[in-house]
């Protein structure tokens, strides 16, 4: 399960999007 954490991390900090953030700016 720690895979699938960093992994989602890593793509998230590597996208640098907001649309992957939890409902942060999408809502």
């Amino acid at each position: 399960m720690h895979h699938l954490i960093q992994e989602i991390t890593k793509e998230q900090l590597r996208t640098d999007l907001p649309d992957f953030r939890p409902g942060d700016t999408v809502r």
